[in-house]
């Protein structure tokens, strides 16, 4: 059975399907799973066995969006989160906040950068 499977669970007859995380990792490089994510148009990325910092950018974002906004106050709306996050990612984080991961740049001026629009700003 795969997470998410509906017509595996308890609430088949008024759950949502959707694609859960796998909770043993060796779920995640089973042939079963991959056929879901083909089935669904989706890609899986995945690092060879050993290699856990092939995810620590991206689990690094969700603590910096946690500890910086989420955890910062209580949010009375689904919309006033939503609006929230989007802000910060669009207009901090990816603008302005400096990321070690990328010379202490923003992800903004590490593009243009590397795209070759940076030539104007000046290395730190």
């Amino acid at each position: 059975m795969l997470p998410g499977d509906p017509s595996q669970s308890r609430c088949r007859d008024f759950c949502t399907p959707q694609l859960r995380r796998p909770l043993d990792s060796a779920q995640y490089t089973s042939g079963e799973f991959r056929d879901l994510l083909d089935a669904n148009g989706m890609r899986q990325s995945l690092a060879a066995p050993g290699q856990c910092w092939d995810n620590a950018v991206a689990e690094s974002f969700w603590s910096t969006l946690k500890e910086e906004l989420v955890y910062q106050q209580s949010w009375p709306t689904r919309a006033r989160a939503r609006h929230a996050i989007f802000e910060f990612v669009e207009v901090f984080y990816n603008r302005q906040r400096l990321h070690s991961s990328l010379g202490y740049l923003s992800p903004a001026e590490y593009e243009a950068r590397g795209s070759g629009q940076g030539k104007a700003v000046n290395a730190a």
